[in-house]
């Protein structure tokens, strides 16, 4: 699969000791309209929120970043989000940089009906692409070497990077290890097939790596809790 959702990984169903999640809020007269929600689609920012229907408040809290701290926290928080009928997000706080060990995602939930689901959909940029760098701490390298249509860059854990291109232009990326390169060639489309890119560097003597792209739920999200670099 091209479009891949990274963080349905099998170990997805363990939990880190440190990890906390709490419903901080929570609208009482809030209604679920369907019995099992699976949607989460990130809130536009420059849509009104109070012309939505809020359904709660959730807050993780975990007191270290390692490898798969941030994809259960967004996993986490979507499945609980959901269970409370909720299919929309907005992140309020995070910090994910702390060294105290006050790490924390605090997000914002809402019910969208279709229409407004659509119309929410229709204010995202597709004229961008989105680098992301390592969602921790990596000890061996110093972050990616990539290059965007021979554009180099190093893309640097706990951060993404932002570029611009326009519909129908060919996107080349190459990410390097050493004296080899994985590339991934496309031709971006009004609904992109590739927008948040992750990339995933192995070890051994024959494989490099890998391109991959997060879905728009995930990508938003770490958009609004990572920084950006020029």
């Amino acid at each position: 699969m091209k479009i891949i959702f990274a963080f349905c990984l099998s170990l997805l169903t363990l939990t880190l000791s440190a990890q906390k999640l709490k419903v901080k809020g929570i609208n009482k007269g809030f209604t679920k309209v369907l019995d099992e929600v699976e949607s989460f689609d990130y809130l536009a920012d420059n849509l009104d929120s109070t012309k939505y229907e809020w359904v709660a408040n959730i807050e993780v809290k975990f007191s270290r970043i390692e490898q798969h701290t941030i994809p259960i926290a967004f996993k986490e928080i979507k499945e609980r989000s959901n269970s409370l009928g909720g299919n929309a997000f907005r992140v309020l706080n995070s910090d994910v940089y702390s060294k105290d060990g006050n790490n924390f995602i605090e997000v914002a939930v809402f019910w969208l009906n279709r229409e407004d689901r659509q119309e929410n959909f229709d204010l995202f940029n597709k004229d961008e692409i989105y680098l992301f760098g390592f969602l921790g701490h990596h000890k061996d390298i110093d972050g990616y070497h990539v290059a965007v249509n021979e554009e180099k860059l190093l893309i640097q854990e706990l951060t993404y990077k932002k570029m611009a291109v326009s519909v129908n232009d060919t996107v080349n990326i190459d990410l390097k290890k050493g004296m080899k390169t994985n590339s991934l060639t496309f031709i971006q489309k009004p609904r992109p097939e590739w927008q948040y890119l992750s990339f995933h560097l192995y070890k051994g003597a024959f494989n490099v790596g890998e391109i991959r792209s997060y879905n728009m739920e995930i990508g938003e999200f770490l958009k609004r809790i990572l920084k950006e670099v020029d």
